[in-house]
């Protein structure tokens, strides 16, 4: 969770490239986390879990991407509020006010390719 805002019933994530496509370097697919799988899936498992839990406690989920602001050749933040405020106000204004949903503008996380070396993972 990037940030929470009680007032709001609201959780913001900000989701980089490693959540919606494998990135080795990041995943490190050769080496196993505590949980028995390497970090591609592990992070696979909490975004899962972070998107059914958060609604599940009357919050909404609001999920910014990367790739929805302005960012560097390596998909690195920028932080230029100029760029970056009118698509966060826009998918704040777009967020339902109810509370106990999910704002996603990006792919399905059922969508993304498998991560390699985890023959079971839907990625």
């Amino acid at each position: 969770m990037d940030s929470y805002g009680p007032d709001l019933s609201l959780v913001v994530e900000v989701d980089e490239r490693q959540h919606d496509h494998p990135v080795t370097h990041v995943d490190k697919p050769d080496r196993l986390t505590v949980s028995g799988v390497h970090r591609g899936e592990q992070r696979r498992i909490y975004d899962e879990r972070r998107r059914s839990l958060v609604p599940a406690h009357g919050l909404t989920l609001l999920i910014v991407r990367t790739s929805q602001l302005a960012v560097d050749a390596r998909s690195r933040l920028l932080r230029v509020v100029p760029a970056d405020d009118p698509t966060l106000r826009r998918l704040l204004d777009e967020a339902p006010a109810t509370p106990g949903h999910v704002h996603d503008d990006g792919p399905d996380l059922t969508s993304r390719p498998a991560y390699p070396g985890c023959p079971d993972a839907q990625g």
